[in-house]
């Protein structure tokens, strides 16, 4: 009998024992997640830069009550969206505040684009495409239809430093004057063309906003000019062909870059279209020697603004065959 009560007794304390040793299957509480929280930035576009040693800005842009920016902290893992916030159209501002509700790590790096739009982020860096053909319906210049800025910034104590936005590209002004054998031509296009492959269409950025390499490289850009009617005399039309910048690598006083301009031209009342050659040698013509803007080495620069009177001459070549492709471009 004792036995048996002994028996009892430590089965009773090996199960309490085992129980005891069982593992714990209640789940601590999940810590608190982060919630968004409301940031506001106050964001200025910028214009292009003269080339005449004055820096003024030109063609500086104001916001409109679409506008969005799109804005990374610290990395690319998250891309934020910011929308203009209050902004009176009656009241054109090239200052405007921005707002979004997300979640920030604090003191880090901030880079910003405007206009917002589709990125690709490959290897911890932004893609930025931008295209060697653009298009301009009146005479004057769309830039908000064309433009690629960027603002650098920080978080610090949770706050977003302003963000100050400046082109990405460079612009060519170009002024005609119709000194041709017609009374009128029509304008199609502009293209400036290359002897190398030197004029990017994508840029990869790094999370302070530098740019690590230029791709796509293409030997022509241009602009459509939609068939404007040029006359002879006075006239007030312009083209305004917006590019993002070659690297300051690939470009030097070697460098050959022709200007072209294709046009629909009537001889008796039969239209065609002809080539007129304008500069063989734009480099050269925009820095010439002694200018202040030569200081720059016969590069293009990220922000300025050329200006390039044209005077069209001749009767042009003929385009015959398949025609002449605006802004054929090939990538390297």
């Amino acid at each position: 009998m004792k036995q048996f009560k002994s028996i009892i007794c430590i089965s009773i304390i090996s199960t309490l024992m085992l129980g005891s040793c069982k593992k714990d299957d209640t789940f601590s509480p999940a810590k608190p997640q982060p919630e968004p929280v409301a940031y506001t930035v106050s964001a200025q576009l910028n214009g292009f830069i003269s080339t005449d040693g004055n820096n003024q800005a030109l063609f500086i842009p104001n916001w409109n009550a679409q506008s969005k920016i799109s804005l990374w902290a610290g990395n690319f893992d998250q891309t934020n969206i910011f929308t203009i916030d209050g902004y009176d159209e009656a009241k054109p501002s090239n200052i405007a505040s921005f707002k979004s509700e997300t979640i920030f790590s604090d003191n880090v790096n901030v880079i910003a684009i405007y206009p917002s739009k589709d990125v690709v982020i490959s290897n911890n860096s932004l893609q930025l495409n931008y295209s060697g053909k653009q298009e301009q319906a009146g005479s004057d210049f769309d830039y908000q239809s064309s433009m690629l800025m960027l603002a650098k910034g920080n978080i610090t104590d949770n706050k977003l430093s302003e963000l100050s936005f400046q082109n990405l590209t460079s612009v060519l002004e170009f002024t005609f004057n119709n000194k041709t054998e017609y009374s009128s031509i029509l304008l199609k296009s502009i293209q400036v063309e290359s002897d190398k492959y030197i004029f990017p269409s994508v840029i990869d950025l790094d999370i302070n906003g530098n740019i690590t390499r230029y791709s796509g490289t293409l030997k022509s850009i241009s602009l459509a000019l939609n068939g404007q009617e040029l006359t002879t005399g006075e006239n007030n039309l312009k083209g305004y062909l917006n590019f993002l910048t070659p690297s300051a690598e690939s470009v030097s006083s070697e460098t050959r870059l022709t200007v072209k301009i294709i046009a629909e031209v009537k001889e008796g009342e039969t239209p065609k279209e002809v080539s007129f050659t304008c500069v063989n040698d734009l480099l050269k013509y925009i820095y010439p020697e002694g200018t202040v803007i030569a200081n720059d080495g016969y590069k293009f620069i990220t922000g300025k603004y050329y200006n390039l009177p044209l005077e069209i001459r001749g009767k042009g070549t003929e385009i015959t065959g398949p025609g002449y492709e605006d802004g054929e471009t090939i990538e390297k």
